[in-house]
């Protein structure tokens, strides 16, 4: 997907790393997404909904996620491969195991919330 225009990318001031962007909406507020293009928060002003993403970081990315490929269907421990407005990858949670064959699953940007959520 291409990113709307309305959205604006807000990168780390340290290194440059892309946090996510920051979306301006009717009422004048403004949208934080993180790099999944999920809702972080809602504020009054950019520098808000940068904090939002701050906040986040981008530590959460290395986390396990849910993936539910279908309504009704079991999910599966997943860990993110890459994430890019393309599209995101994951692939079935390893352990760490480096000499076992995973299923990698390509999703579309930004992904629906349905599909991957963190695993709890």
């Amino acid at each position: 997907m291409a990113i709307p225009k309305t959205w604006q990318p807000i990168h780390r001031h340290d290194d440059g790393e892309l946090l996510g962007w920051v979306e301006a909406i009717d009422d004048g507020r403004f949208i934080a997404r993180d790099r999944l293009g999920w809702v972080v928060g809602e504020a009054d002003t950019v520098d808000e909904s940068e904090d939002h993403l701050g906040a986040r970081g981008l530590g959460w990315l290395g986390e396990a996620f849910a993936y539910t490929a279908e309504v009704g269907a079991e999910p599966v421990r997943v860990r993110l491969v890459e994430v890019s407005t393309d599209r995101v990858v994951v692939k079935a949670d390893d352990w760490g195991a480096i000499d076992v064959p995973t299923e990698q699953f390509v999703l579309r940007f930004p992904v629906p919330r349905e599909m991957l959520h963190p695993w709890h």
